[in-house]
């Protein structure tokens, strides 16, 4: 994970913090944003109700993102995200999927005779 948008794209960045696990993203929360004590307390709430949700997830991505990356970057990450993750991934722009290039190369899976 690097800070810099050439060594990893905010979209990236975005992925890993939204993929933090329920135990750690208030206390990430805590450490690397800076959300006051009152929406800290109602996402840890949020999270210990209903953890399938992933706000706390959700807001740790959005906010470090734009805290490293501007919020410009954020905004774009979420959204292409949202748009990867659901039935709308056909809806990216192609600015949307050249930022996840990297990623989506990487994850695609090739077939065995493909590997050789």
């Amino acid at each position: 994970m690097w800070l810099d948008a050439a060594r990893t794209s905010a979209f990236d960045f975005y992925q890993f913090w939204l993929n933090t696990d329920d135990r750690d993203a208030v206390p990430y929360l805590k450490c690397f944003t800076f959300l006051d004590r009152t929406a800290l307390e109602e996402l840890a709430a949020a999270t210990a109700a209903a953890p399938e949700r992933r706000e706390a997830q959700r807001v740790l991505a959005r906010e470090v993102t734009m805290l490293v990356h501007g919020r410009e970057a954020a905004a774009r990450a979420e959204t292409s995200a949202q748009k990867v993750f659901s039935d709308t991934a056909d809806a990216l722009s192609d600015e949307e999927l050249l930022a996840m290039a990297g990623t989506l190369q990487r994850r695609t899976c090739l077939p065995p005779s493909c590997v050789a």
